[in-house]
């Protein structure tokens, strides 16, 4: 747990008081998700998203006099690479304000501005995070472009789709390798897999075992992966995560460590193909054109696509080290970088 003294913020009605997440808070962060975004969220996926973090919880909460909680400013930190080093980032997530508070204090000294400063003096900097990053929509965009310094990653063209079909690859020898249908946990050839490709990444979150198996331990989606192993022996070429949405017909690729040539083409047409066996039509993804599979992808047939949530890729460097123009072209994505998916 950090060091916090809880700042307390003198009003007409008493202080409010602003102070990381203490294990009980649970009930009211979720009571005021649901009336801010009209949306259940379980005390199971809450705690997936925030508690069983293996890489911290980053929570600030403001309380109302009465016992109201009036805002929350909160993070999920992850482990990156940053030209060859390893540091921490954090997406930004489900900030929210009490509507009956909002106006509390005035706008730009209000409520929520101050819980969302406490966040950064706690959290954004060497310290902690180096970088935080998130995917609003273009109204809170807007709104954290004018009060909170956010700046957009400048790529709109991350949205990639292809229709699907069946047998590209069957019917000839294939000598780039195997394509297997596995199952979480991930197993330590993963982790030397990312470090053979983790200096293909400029700015990139790690994806080592200890991430893959949280990030996609979500106890409300079900998702699988698929790898690419050699010939000969048992060596990790690639892998491709899959979320099949049979209702809508299509599938996302959440996240790829893609061999370059032939292989990875291998290895997305063995996905394909077993999605297509399953009634998949179409199969989308994210991935930012900095990424080193964006090519790759273009190459196998995927297009780009209006993107479908109306998200922005946004970014505040909080280390005079890294400045945000070089951050926002080289950090790379993918929908794993996202809560959402």
């Amino acid at each position: 747990m950090m060091e916090f003294e809880p700042i307390s913020i003198a009003s007409s009605e008493g202080p409010f008081v602003i102070r990381p997440y203490q294990e009980g808070d649970e009930k009211a962060i979720l009571d005021l998700f649901r009336e801010v975004f009209g949306q259940e969220r379980t005390q199971t996926q809450w705690k997936w998203k925030f508690r069983d973090n293996p890489f911290g919880t980053q929570i600030i909460l403001c309380f109302a006099p009465n016992g109201d909680l009036t805002a929350q400013y909160a993070g999920i930190p992850v482990k990156a690479v940053l030209k060859r080093q390893e540091v921490q980032v954090t997406q930004l997530v489900d900030s929210m304000s009490k509507p009956a508070y909002r106006g509390v204090l005035g706008g730009r000294k209000g409520i929520f501005t101050r819980t969302v400063q406490a966040f950064f003096d706690a959290f954004g900097h060497p310290g902690a995070s180096v970088f935080l990053y998130g995917f609003p929509g273009i109204r809170h965009f807007r709104l954290g472009e004018i009060l909170l310094q956010y700046g957009h990653m400048k790529f709109d063209n991350f949205f990639l789709s292809k229709k699907c079909s069946s047998r590209r690859w069957r019917g000839h020898p294939n000598f780039h390798g195997t394509v297997t249908l596995c199952s979480f946990p991930l197993n330590p050839r993963i982790d030397e897999l990312w470090r053979a490709r983790c200096n293909d990444f400029s700015f990139f979150v790690c994806r080592t075992t200890l991430f893959l198996n949280w990030r996609f331990s979500h106890p409300e989606r079900v998702y699988s992966v698929w790898t690419l192993t050699s010939l000969f022996g048992d060596k990790t070429k690639g892998y491709a995560i899959i979320c099949f949405l049979p209702e809508e017909g299509k599938a996302r690729l959440i996240d790829m460590v893609i061999p370059q040539g032939r292989s990875g083409h291998t290895l997305l047409a063995g996905v394909e193909d077993a999605l297509s066996g399953l009634g998949c039509e179409t199969l989308e993804t994210w991935a930012a054109p900095n990424h080193p599979a964006y090519s790759l992808l273009l190459d196998y047939g995927f297009r780009l696509a209006p993107e479908t949530l109306g998200v922005i890729p946004t970014g505040r460097s909080f280390w005079d080290r890294l400045d945000f123009e070089w951050a926002a072209s080289h950090f790379s994505y993918t929908m794993a970088e996202c809560d959402l998916f």
